[in-house]
């Protein structure tokens, strides 16, 4: 069996510090604090050696591998100017245990330029240099041709540019705005709608009032690339997800970096009682949505 699933096509120039408003909105729900190490034992990248046996053209091609790996994230919170701020950390005996968060994911890597990565991550892209990236969207014929290049544009975005960059989030207060990190809210809105500029908000309610998008019940046989993906516990929007075809999702997991994962990997990390699609409107396609508070 082949171990690489591959689908070539062409993206044009389009990565994500960490802070959220309110850990509710973005951490699973049952996170709590462990006096536990860190799981060092697999760095962002491996040497292209071992990578020897996999057939890795010389374009800059993402390529998933036929894999989940595990991995165990700690990090650590502390407050400023009334936000709670996340940092990944690699020296737990540093920080207070109070502080210490403990993140279990189960994670699609992929290799790109003969590298394995298992993580976009939050603040440094991955290519230093604009360039076309060719990414395995699947199902095409599910969307339109116009949506469809916008999607391949934002996702590269995050490879060549970093989310931050081109996806502005603002946090209310006390009357001024102050420069927030986006979670996984913000980050589907920006690939699903080209929001580039957003306030850290409660998106709970939110969704229902958007006149160019529609809400559907999850079937996993009608989902098309573009949809996004929320995860509901006790009625309460706990994370969200971009799919991406192939069974494959892309999201923000809160205070730290941008992951692939299948949908069942997900729940793991975010146990959920229902799942619903958010789909935008074939009327809005061609058009890049400006972020409202209220629509």
């Amino acid at each position: 069996m082949n171990p690489v699933t591959e689908t070539n096509l062409q993206l044009v120039p389009a990565l994500a510090q960490i802070s959220i408003s309110d850990t509710r909105e973005s951490a699973p729900k049952e996170l709590a604090t462990h006096h536990l190490k860190a799981d060092q034992s697999q760095p962002s990248q491996v040497e292209g050696k071992s990578l020897s046996e996999r057939k890795i053209g010389s374009t800059n091609k993402v390529l998933f591998l036929d894999e989940e790996h595990h991995t165990e994230i700690l990090y650590a919170n502390r407050k400023c100017d009334g936000t709670t701020f996340f940092e990944q950390i690699d020296n737990p005996e540093l920080y207070a245990e109070e502080t210490l968060v403990y993140w279990k994911l189960k994670l699609l890597p992929f290799t790109l330029n003969g590298v394995k990565h298992y993580k976009v991550p939050a603040n440094t892209p991955i290519l230093k240099e604009e360039c076309l990236v060719s990414l395995p969207l699947t199902e095409e014929a599910n969307i339109d041709s116009c949506y469809l290049n916008q999607i391949k544009s934002r996702l590269s975005c995050l490879f060549t540019k970093g989310f931050e960059n081109v996806c502005k989030t603002v946090f209310p207060l006390e009357n001024k705005e102050i420069d927030s990190h986006g979670v996984c809210h913000q980050l589907v809105n920006y690939l699903a709608f080209g929001m580039d500029k957003q306030k850290d908000i409660k998106f709970n309610g939110w969704y229902e009032k958007l006149p160019f998008a529609s809400i559907h019940t999850h079937d996993k046989t009608k989902l098309c690339i573009g949809d996004i993906l929320q995860l509901f516990s006790n009625e309460k929007l706990i994370h969200s997800l971009f799919y991406i075809g192939g069974g494959r999702c892309i999201s923000k997991h809160g205070p730290i970096d941008i992951f692939f994962q299948s949908l069942p990997a997900a729940l793991e990390t975010y146990p959920s009682e229902s799942i619903r699609i958010v789909r935008l409107a074939p009327e809005y396609y061609s058009k890049q949505i400006p972020f409202r508070v209220n629509y």
